[in-house]
């Protein structure tokens, strides 16, 4: 009863939930397939057994699309198991090796799916209907059932493939390419699998296939070139063995899609033991390699042995190049200008610099030891960063053996030269031997030549807190006739007399003082940096009065006043830094400077923190400090704030000196002042209570001040 009609499927079906446009059970069920429905498919069945219909399960649509096709494509073995059970059931033998327009068939499904089962599902239906299975036919891209299970890595689809074939005497395709040039051996070793490679070699030594070694195209590269790619030895050894067997010379020195052969990617793995064997194999061919290729970001190998720092690579390169008569690169720029010699100033390695040097020596290589890479760093400058004299030393030797020069003022894109850097690193041996250098070539360096940062050569010195360095920067100078910057700014606004003020030496300010007399240059004394911050506060901050008096005698004899009220970013100011550290002999020297000058101090300035003088007494419950600042702006006629609030927790004087230091008597000084000034205090009315319960002297004196 095949193609009978199909008595009313359309209503069975919607009555199970499915709502079907066409009344055709064909129709109907090549869509089930299409649509992967396997409950519905289940429908169909009982309603054609029941109906007495015999279902056409080989059906194909335009596209050439069947219904076992389809479960392969859609990867649903439940579906295929009940349409192969239908087709025994009614003694159909189903369409198994048909493609549809894409090419696409059964059992390539499968491998595309990765399914080992439903492979295994269809070669047993074939077995037992005596149909051999295509397994070498291509889609329209190309793609064959080995292909597939190799860019899958699946080694057992792959062996059930060529079991399958050798059962039926099918030579399967192993050279065959898809519409990408890609086939099974590039496959596996672009997947960097050796047991694959291994299989596809053995399948082809068993059935006297050549393998395609040398094939190449345009976006593929050759098999030696991936098996290096990956780093991967026994692949290269497995190539190797295979064409030394099948009399193929491999082509070891085409150039891949990256402009790499196959020795350079060794290279670039730093791969030693590969590098001998490609080494070897091109011996053994009498094949040069082209070991002075470039790549495409301007690589070749003895650059990149240098840039990874691997001598070992770096002497095999030597040795192969000596026993063939190659001339190795050893001067030309890679990427951003970098160069071997300058690589091995940059690796801080100094037997590899002596390598490069010795090797240029026994060819007759003159090196641009001065040559700059695109941020103009050179080796000199990177000896001096790495802080390495052994170097700097080896380089100097270098230049003195091939009447070269030094350009030690040359500087990089920020400024550092080799000078700057020598002293910015704190490295008094290398800095007497650029000076030294200098001197005996008469050069003569640059000692105000601002790198990065702003420093320059005395700014770096003073940086460091290092006295025989700065010394050695001026007498270098007035040795060649040289005026140091001595006021030259760096980052932030420093400049060398307050970045000494910040380091306590007193020693260097005096240098710096001598220095701008010995010169007539006026030295910035009173100068903020970015802060606000300027020598005398710093000095002060940091209890160095001695500074201050060198300070102030270099102010007299040139006439000058220093800034004794200047406010620094958060408000503080001389007088009140002192008050801070506590210290009763700067407060006093500060009040007799200011007196000597007339000068009315700062007494009631706020700093960010809402602290003012009388209130760190307070909070230092000094009353030898509070009575001082009391008596100079009593003598000068200011009124000292007593009431105001800090601002983090609201203190004020007496609630500080009262609750939190049970000072009595630096209390009652407050209270005696604020009553002789008239000041009321707007202290909380509790403590001032408590305060008149100590004894009738300050209940007297909290009684005046109510009264005011």
């Amino acid at each position: 009863m095949l193609f009978t009609p199909s008595k009313n499927i359309k209503k069975y079906l919607k009555r199970k939930g499915y709502k079907e446009v066409s009344n055709d059970i064909h129709e109907i069920l090549m869509n089930c397939f299409i649509q992967n429905n396997t409950s519905k498919f289940k429908l169909i069945l009982k309603f054609a057994e029941k109906n007495n219909i015999i279902l056409n399960i080989n059906e194909q649509n335009k596209k050439g699309d069947y219904p076992l096709l389809c479960c392969c494509s859609l990867n649903n073995i439940e579906l295929a198991k009940l349409l192969i059970n239908y087709a025994n059931k009614k003694n159909i033998i189903l369409k198994i090796n048909e493609q549809n327009m894409n090419g696409k068939y059964p059992f390539l499904c499968c491998t595309f799916n990765n399914n080992i089962e439903f492979a295994k599902l269809l070669m047993n239906y074939a077995n037992q209907k005596n149909i051999i299975l295509k397994i070498n036919e291509q889609n329209s891209n190309g793609k064959y059932p080995l292909l597939y299970s190799i860019s899958k890595n699946n080694i057992e689809m792959i062996k059930i493939i060529m079991n399958y074939a050798k059962k039926y005497n099918i030579i399967l395709n192993i050279n065959e390419k898809d519409n990408e040039k890609k086939y099974p051996l590039f496959l596996s070793i672009s997947k960097n699998n050796f047991e694959i490679t291994k299989l596809l070699m053995d399948y082809a030594i068993k059935n006297n296939i050549i393998l395609n070694l040398n094939e190449s195209d345009k976006g593929i590269d050759s098999l030696l070139i991936l098996s290096s790619f990956n780093n991967n030895i026994e692949i290269s050894k497995l190539l190797m063995n295979y064409a030394e067997e099948n009399n193929i010379i491999l082509n070891i020195n085409e150039r891949g899609t990256l402009f790499q052969n196959a020795f350079s990617m060794s290279v670039l793995n730093e791969n030693i033991e590969l590098i001998k064997l490609i080494i070897n194999y091109a011996n053994r061919h009498h094949i040069i390699l082209p070991i002075n290729e470039f790549d495409e970001y301007g690589i070749y190998p003895f650059l990149f042995c240098t840039m990874k720092d691997n001598m070992v690579m770096a002497n095999l390169l030597i040795d192969y190049a000596n026993k063939n008569n190659i001339i190795l690169k050893i001067s030309e720029k890679g990427i951003n200008g970098y160069y071997p010699l300058l690589w091995g100033t940059v690796k801080n390695n100094s037997k590899f610099v002596n390598l490069i040097l010795d090797y240029a020596k026994s060819n007759n290589i003159i090196l641009d030891i001065n040559q700059q890479n695109e941020d103009g760093y050179y080796p000199i400058l990177w000896s001096a960063i790495k802080d390495n004299i052994e170097i700097f030393k080896i380089i100097m030797k270098y230049a003195n053996e091939n009447s070269i020069i030094l350009n030690l003022n040359q500087h990089n894109h920020q400024g550092d030269t080799s000078f700057s850097v020598s002293i910015y690193n704190n490295n008094i041996e290398m800095t007497k031997l650029i000076m030294d250098y200098a001197n005996e070539h008469n050069i003569t360096l640059n000692m105000n030549q601002p790198d990065s940062k702003g420093g320059n050569s005395l700014i770096w010195s003073v940086y460091n807190n290092n006295t025989e360095l700065t010394k050695l920067v001026m007498d270098y100078s007035d040795k060649n006739n040289i005026i140091l910057d001595i006021n030259k700014k760096a980052e932030q606004g420093l400049y060398p007399i307050l970045m000494n003020a910040f380091l306590t030496n007193n020693e260097i300010t005096q240098l710096l003082i001598n220095y701008a007399e010995a010169h007539n240059i006026i030295l910035n004394i009173d100068e903020k940096n970015d802060k606000g911050d300027f020598p005398l506060l710093k000095c002060i901050s940091n209890n160095n009065l001695e500074m201050i008096k060198l300070l102030i005698n270099y102010a007299e004899k040139n006439n000058r006043i220093l800034s004794i009220n200047e406010q620094n970013n958060i408000e503080e100011y001389p007088i009140l830094v002192s008050i801070n550290e506590n210290n009763l002999e700067m407060i006093q020297f500060l009040i007799d400077y200011a007196n000597n000058k007339n000068i009315i101090l700062k007494m009631n300035e706020k700093n960010k923190l809402g602290y003012y003088p009388l209130l760190l007494c307070a909070l230092k419950n000094n009353i030898e400090m509070a009575k001082l600042i009391i008596d100079y702006s009593e003598k000068n006629n200011i009124i000292l704030e007593v009431n105001d609030k800090e601002y983090r927790k609201g203190y004020y004087p007496i609630f500080i000196s009262y609750t939190m230091n049970n000072n009595n008597e630096l209390t009652k000084l407050f209270i005696k002042y604020a009553n002789k000034n008239n000041i009321k205090l707007t202290a909380n009315m509790n403590i001032l209570y408590e305060i008149s319960k100590i004894d009738n002297e300050f209940s007297e004196l909290i009684k005046i001040n109510n009264k005011l």
